[in-house]
């Protein structure tokens, strides 16, 4: 066995936002990054906007500027697919995705706790308690506006991205619950 078969998994282990180019068998190239996989289908975002792109139509493909098999590729998304699932498996609660969502926007961590995420909820938590104190340190404490306006503003990023996760996870653990193989984006 020679290094590069050893190395060769690791490095195209798909993961979202790796650099996709797959050749279609018609002939056409679809470019972009990788926003999930299920088994037998990729999801693309690319150029031309969210592609789905079945891996049957698939010739040849290269993933962050490695070619790859087909037999790899359909592994691959056969295993981020069974990753998600496990990460999100319907053993938790189902919470209302805009309850989960709105929860997560107002306390960073407290839509997926209510998915039973515990370490994603501390997580959020404790990076938003430091940001949330460090601000009020500078504001009440050195009456330092301009360094802790930017804190402030990095606040309310993580909070946005705190609550689409929430929904988005909660949307997917609703697909593996109801038994769908192909979540709607």
């Amino acid at each position: 066995m020679t290094l590069s078969q050893i190395l060769l998994p690791l490095m195209v282990a798909l993961s979202p936002n790796d650099k996709v180019e797959v050749e279609l068998t018609g002939g056409d190239t679809v470019t972009g990054r990788l926003s999930s996989a299920q088994p037998g289908v990729l999801f693309i975002h690319s150029a031309q906007g969210g592609l789905e792109v079945n891996l049957e139509l698939v010739s040849s493909a290269r993933i962050n500027d490695v070619e790859i098999s087909l037999n790899i590729l359909h592994q691959e998304s056969q295993d981020l697919w069974q990753t998600t699932s496990e990460r999100l498996s319907p053993l938790g609660s189902l919470p209302n995705p805009y309850w989960a969502a709105t929860a997560s926007a107002l306390l960073p961590g407290s839509g997926q706790r209510m998915l039973g995420q515990a370490r994603a909820a501390n997580s959020y938590f404790v990076a938003d308690l430091v940001l949330v104190s460090l601000s009020s340190w500078l504001i009440f404490g050195r009456q330092d506006y301009g360094n802790a306006l930017p804190l402030l503003g990095l606040d309310a990023v993580f909070r946005v991205y705190s609550s689409a996760e929430a929904y988005r996870d909660t949307r997917v653990r609703s697909a593996l619950i109801s038994g769908e193989r192909h979540i709607g984006r």
